[in-house]
């Protein structure tokens, strides 16, 4: 083997393990840091599952699935997490979603910060 087909391999092998820690780490995809549009008729805090609310600190950052809207009981299912942030899946047209956008929501507060491409 050519110390120039080592190196190919090589290089080869460290991307896919990055590729692979990296899926690992963050399974929903890619966390998604570009713009975020603005939301809309979001409740001024959600709720978290009634079997989970009574044993989880308030002071929780991580973020927790399902989250559910307490105005209408919807729930909304986590997707991808990062730095306290969660990007959440919901029906299309609710808080102005298209098909392809995810709620966006601070974790610790459980509040929406907006749409955010899938």
């Amino acid at each position: 083997m050519t110390t120039r087909s080592f190196r190919s391999i090589a290089c080869a092998a460290a991307a896919a393990s990055t590729a692979i820690s990296a899926c690992a780490k963050n399974p929903g995809g890619a966390f998604n840091q570009g713009a975020v549009r603005p939301a809309t008729n979001t409740p001024a805090e959600f709720a978290l599952p009634a079997a989970l609310a009574a044993r989880t600190p308030r002071t929780l950052t991580e973020c927790i699935s399902p989250l559910i809207d307490p105005r209408t009981g919807l729930e909304i299912r986590l997707v991808r997490s990062q730095s306290g942030r969660g990007d959440y899946d919901m029906p299309a047209g609710q808080y102005g979603a298209r098909a392809e956008d995810l709620l966006r929501v601070d974790c610790a507060r459980r509040v929406a910060i907006g749409l955010v491409l899938r």
